[in-house]
């Protein structure tokens, strides 16, 4: 089955280069098959040129492949055969395709024992730091109960993640080696539909693997895949276990990291799509520097605007947020925005749908104050309002360190608007997201929703501090947990499991 995959997708790069070769042969001017004996020198000088122009192109892919190879590594990790291999959060339409190499033992199936084999994925990443910081997809990483990376000169480490963000399908592992090769960043906003772009990763695990295409478009949102989608579309090649790998510039500089394609049967039909530069640095940064990433938040909830309902709203235009409701008490709430506002501009810079203001209010930081321009009654107005910290959804930075014990949690940070849907008057501890059933948490009767406010006698602020006392905990004796549950705080000790 991979031969003829592999098969069939040379023929198509031959087929690609060759059509390549022939348009730059007629570009030069010259005739399209090479010089024969009767033809002048003037004539082959022609062909000559084309051909100088061709291998030029092809010295380009080279060089940038080189530049890259060493910072890119395969990235093989374990799971619960019961556990989802593909993308975590709600289940993705049949054609899109995250293309994770993931190889699970029995389709799936809920009804499955639990004494099944360990899932076993791969998929890419691109080292982003001499310390051994890289980046990669979050769905390659979500769950992973061990997390191994294959670098480029074959050695094999293990890896602990640093910090996750599954709003925009971003992960950051750490490895601890030397000797090590950061990839360069380059601009994305600098890309152009029509530029020529490299990707490489491992397909079907094949490591190192090299394509070329084009950008296709920028900017592509509402695709369904992310919470924050501003991608890059290109036809390079991309197939299952490239995810996480970079998408580069003839430069060898990543403008991208590669998250999905668009495939009725899940191989490459040439749609592909990266997260670009312009959001993976600023979520990079933040992971590597606090494992979390913190968003403004506005606290509404909108919808597209028709032209319909612009013209029943007496706005020029359907290019706006249609605000449909203000979530009580939250920023938007006490700032004075209402229902059927239309908000137009966010500090100025257009805003001309409810994506955009996602996007927009997202890059904002907690406590910055926004300008939000809306239309309402068909007047402009401006409203100020303090961001507050968007609610994260399944953000977690559960313990993969290798030495680490297995609790079985995914837990998050508390913030203020966590503390407010809990019904709790402070944000102190850390908030159990999941509990993975029959684990060493589920048997001490933690359930999601309660909230840890010290491990092993310690008051804990974040996720890594659990990690931490759970490491410290001793053989036998169990990590003693003060929670919170509602009104209710108890003692409660769970068995690490090592």
């Amino acid at each position: 089955m991979n031969s003829t995959k592999e098969s069939t997708g040379t023929t198509i790069r031959h087929g690609r280069a060759a059509l390549l070769a022939l348009a730059l042969a007629i570009a030069a001017g010259g005739p399209v098959g090479l010089a024969s004996a009767g033809e002048d020198a003037a004539a082959r000088a022609k062909d000559t040129a084309a051909i100088d122009v061709a291998t030029s192109l092809s010295t380009a892919f080279r060089s940038a492949a080189a530049r890259i190879d060493p910072s890119v590594v395969s990235i093989m990790v374990t799971k619960k055969a019961e556990s989802p291999m593909m993308v975590g959060g709600p289940e993705l339409p049949e054609e899109f395709k995250r293309f994770f190499g993931g190889r699970l033992p029995g389709a799936q199936l809920p009804s499955q024992p639990r004494s099944m084999p360990k899932a076993r994925g791969e998929g890419s990443g691109v080292i982003v730091s001499d310390d051994g910081r890289i980046l990669t997809n979050n769905h390659v990483i979500h769950d992973a109960e061990t997390i191994t990376v294959k670098l480029s000169d074959g050695r094999e480490l293990p890896a602990a993640l640093t910090g996750a963000d599954p709003e925009t399908d971003l992960a950051v592992i750490k490895i601890e080696a030397s000797g090590l090769t950061a990839a360069r960043i380059g601009s994305s906003d600098a890309l152009q539909p029509g530029d020529w772009v490299v990707a490489v990763g491992s397909p079907f695990g094949l490591d190192h693997t090299v394509t070329a295409g084009v950008v296709s478009a920028k900017s592509r949102a509402d695709v369904g895949l992310n919470t924050f989608e501003d991608f890059i579309q290109t036809d390079a090649a991309i197939n299952p276990g490239n995810s996480g790998g970079p998408l580069i510039n003839l430069r060898g500089e990543v403008v991208g990291i590669n998250s999905a394609i668009r495939s009725a049967g899940g191989g490459n039909n040439g749609i592909g799509f990266a997260i670009p530069s312009s959001t993976f640095v600023r979520v990079m940064d933040s992971l590597i520097a606090s494992g979390k990433v913190e968003r403004g938040y506005l606290g509404v909830s909108t919808q597209a605007l028709t032209a319909d309902l612009a013209t029943s709203l007496n706005a020029d235009s359907p290019r706006g947020a249609l605000v449909a409701e203000v979530v009580p008490d939250a920023p938007a709430d006490k700032a004075g925005l209402r229902s059927g506002d239309i908000i137009t501009a966010v500090n100025g810079r257009t805003v001309g749908s409810s994506r955009e203001l996602v996007n927009t209010v997202g890059g904002l930081s907690p406590g910055e104050e926004a300008a939000i321009t809306i239309l309402r009654d068909g007047k402009p107005t401006t409203v100020t309002v303090n961001l507050g910290t968007r609610p994260t959804k399944g953000a977690t930075v559960p313990a993969t360190d290798p030495s680490a014990p297995t609790l079985g949690l995914s837990l998050q940070k508390m913030n203020d608007d966590l503390a407010k849907q809990l019904g709790m008057k402070d944000a102190r501890g850390v908030l159990i997201a999941e509990v993975e059933d029959g684990s060493p948490a589920a048997e001490s009767g933690l359930e999601s929703g309660h909230v840890i406010l010290q491990a092993g006698g310690k008051d804990v602020e974040s996720p890594a501090d659990v990690a931490a006392a759970a490491k410290a905990a001793k053989d036998g004796k169990g990590l003693l947990l003060k929670v919170r549950h509602q009104n209710t705080t108890r003692f409660v000790v769970v068995k690490t499991g090592r």
